[in-house]
């Protein structure tokens, strides 16, 4: 099968999520638990997607030129996009979102910074991305305008555009006319319809819960229909949905001028418009949740992968829910999107992604050639520091002074590294002496639990480096 080319016109972000006991008030100042930078944005979330779903993937876009900016150029580079249509500009910040968690609630707060700063003229610049393209993607991050001069373009040179409308934002009519596929949420259907109804009143619609809530799959099905497959061991709830509503907004939306519209409904999947304009729906599958961010970016570019291989409309919004759903069980927007083989996994077992070992979890990386310095006994726990070595220096030592072991027991790992063996049992029998170094095991494998933690060693032997003594004792213990 030829491979899809996917250009992917928006934004990029990097994500500061801070956790805290509590969420900070005006003027007041707290002390948090956590914080992580994690490579964001609607754009490169679905270029990301895109690239791990097998399509050959180009990004358009705009970021500053300072260290975020070439984080996710970094990020996406390694996942084999082409970012040569991504602007760097120096007098402008790379777009940040701060996210504040406390207790299951966060506040979020957007700086869109370059992501401003995208403009038709990028698009002319490299409308050789757009001519290469299948299909193009775009979301409502950077400014309207942008989104729609590119739509226009890509129609104008014959290709199929995906237009994910979020955040919600005022569109002008005419960009319609451009669109091959809107994809809004139930909340950005009400409003781009601009049909005050209720959603929660109507025609009833079975669906099925495992003990935690997770939604239970079900075949494609007309929404005014109940399912009917339903586990015996799950517990049965009914739900509302207007589907007379529903199709009411979705036709308003191709009476716009829309070609198609295909609505994500949360537990209840996704609904778009038959032939004769009847809606139907691709329910949601039983999954493991970790984080939900990114879910909509995978669906949206699983989509438009599905479309370009030839799926009709129904069998391609199913492998957009499989993809979406994959997209849950892991940390992280980008880091969660799964590939094109897992997909097809999951559609032929019904499983996600198979548990992953905490051995297989934390893996050993070497960063400096023979002989090790001074400092070999260093380790870093990726991302714990995402700036890089150089400004983690201060952070790491001061780490090392309260967890490793002793001052004398690194020097001689430093300096006689032909005392393999002696290093190695000495090294473990400090670890489980030491009180502290059980609570930086916990907190490597709280991380091993979201995503892979690399170990950094500087040692000559692969077997007894202090990064690979450090794995087995977290895995054993």
């Amino acid at each position: 099968m030829t491979q899809p080319k996917v250009a992917v016109i928006g934004s990029l972000n990097m994500d500061i999520v801070v956790e805290a006991r509590q969420i900070p008030q005006i003027g007041e100042t707290l002390l948090g638990d956590r914080v992580r930078f994690i490579p964001g944005g609607k754009g490169a979330n679905q270029a990301v997607a895109a690239a791990r779903l097998g399509a050959s993937t180009s990004m358009i876009g705009a970021v500053g030129a300072d260290n975020f900016g070439e984080d996710l150029l970094a990020a996406l580079r390694k996942e084999g996009v082409d970012v040569s249509g991504v602007k760097r500009l120096a007098d402008t910040a790379t777009g940040v979102a701060s996210i504040y968690v406390a207790d299951g609630d966060n506040s979020i707060l957007v700086v869109p910074g370059a992501n401003d700063q995208v403009t038709p003229a990028d698009i002319d610049q490299h409308l050789d991305k757009l001519k290469e393209a299948d299909i193009v993607l775009l979301q409502l991050e950077i400014p309207v305008q942008t989104v729609f001069y590119a739509a226009r373009i890509a129609k104008s040179l014959g290709k199929k555009v995906i237009l994910n409308p979020a955040p919600a934002r005022e569109l002008p009519q005419e960009i319609y006319g451009y669109i091959d596929y809107i994809t809004p949420n139930r909340t950005e259907l009400v409003r781009y319809a601009g049909i005050g109804a209720s959603m929660t009143d109507a025609t009833d619609t079975t669906v099925a819960t495992d003990a935690t809530g997770t939604t239970v799959a079900t075949d494609v099905t007309d929404m005014s229909s109940p399912s009917s497959a339903l586990n015996k061991s799950n517990t049965a709830h009914t739900t509302h949905t207007n589907s007379d509503f529903i199709r009411m907004a979705m036709q308003r939306l191709k009476e716009l001028g829309a070609a198609q519209v295909v609505t994500t409904l949360g537990a209840e999947g996704s609904a778009f418009l038959d032939e004769v304009g009847e809606v139907r729906t691709v329910a949601g599958h039983v999954v493991s949740v970790v984080d939900t961010t990114g879910a909509g970016d995978c669906f949206n570019a699983a989509l438009a992968i599905a479309l370009v291989q030839g799926q009709s409309l129904k069998e391609a919004i199913q492998y957009a829910s499989q993809a979406s759903a994959l997209a849950v069980t892991k940390f992280g927007a980008q880091a969660g999107m799964p590939t094109a083989d897992e997909v097809r996994q999951f559609a032929k077992t019904g499983s996600s992604r198979p548990t992953t070992t905490l051995g297989e979890q934390i893996r050993v990386k070497r960063i400096y050639e023979p002989p090790a310095p001074e400092d070999g006994y260093r380790i870093l726990v990726d991302r714990l520091w995402p700036r890089g070595m150089a400004k983690a220096d201060a952070a790491i030592d001061e780490w090392m002074k309260g967890i490793a072991p002793s001052p004398e027991l690194r020097k001689e790992f430093a300096h006689r590294m032909e005392r393999y063996a002696d290093f190695s049992a000495n090294y473990l029998r400090e670890l489980s002496s030491r009180p502290e170094c059980a609570v930086l095991a916990d907190r490597i494998r709280d991380i091993a639990r979201e995503r892979p933690v690399t170990l950094l060693y500087a040692a000559k032997d692969p077997v007894y480096n202090h990064a690979n003594v450090l794995r087995r004792w977290l895995i054993d213990e």
